[in-house]
């Protein structure tokens, strides 16, 4: 009869307790509330939104206000047309970033308004970044929603490629119907342009650079 008490009090607890809360849970309800300091209260400031001067990191300490001043920013900006999309931050044939040497006609300068593929209408970032707001209003052909390549881009859906979802979750089939689109704003466009991020060998530059770096600085 001990023996069997003992395994009760030592099972019942174990059923009766709640599992620990996963990163959904975790989401959902303990980071569900506001975690705004009490000073993050947005102005309108000659039709722009701004923190008061107190506020000198506006991500960290006003996390919730900073999010939906970028969400309002960027409507206000009418990303959907202006800003640069996958296909225009990474062209599918690129050209190499100009040097000094270079003939203009067959290479990448930040700078330019005029790069090769620009006039093309059916992509006009084919061969060299392009962000669409610098050139709509200029008389040039720019490419709107529903053209391609951005109706291509949303076709990539990946119902032809079965992932471990499949089986953990069989009935789940919004993930794999969905396609996903990234609009890029003039910064960070010009960053990856900048500095020759928008092709493999670019990149593969770049990750060599660090490598040498870490060899020859490691501590």
């Amino acid at each position: 009869m001990n023996k069997v008490l003992c395994f009760m009090a030592a099972v019942l607890p174990s059923l009766s307790s709640h599992a620990a809360p996963n990163a959904i849970d975790d989401a959902v309800y303990f980071r569900s509330q506001i975690k705004d300091s009490p000073q993050c209260t947005l102005n309108v400031d000659n039709g722009k939104i701004a923190f008061p001067a107190s506020v000198t990191n506006p991500a960290a300490s006003c996390p919730d206000a900073f999010a939906w001043k970028k969400f309002v920013e960027a409507i206000q900006s009418e990303f959907w047309q202006n800003w640069s999309y996958d296909a225009y931050s990474w062209p599918q044939e690129p050209y190499a970033l100009c040097s000094d040497k270079d003939d203009p006609a067959s290479c990448c300068a930040p700078t330019s308004n005029d790069n090769p593929g620009y006039q093309n209408a059916d992509n006009p970032g084919l061969h060299c970044p392009y962000y669409p707001g610098d050139h709509i209003g200029s008389g040039s052909k720019t490419l709107t929603v529903g053209k391609p390549p951005l109706k291509q881009h949303f076709s990539q859906i990946q119902t032809a490629h079965p992932s471990i979802m499949d089986k953990l979750d069989p009935g789940r089939v919004i993930r794999q119907e969905m396609a996903e689109v990234v609009y890029r704003n003039k910064p960070m466009w010009s960053y990856i342009f900048n500095n020759d991020l928008y092709n493999t060998n670019g990149l593969a530059d770049k990750f060599n650079q660090i490598e040498t770096a870490i060899a020859d600085h490691a501590p």
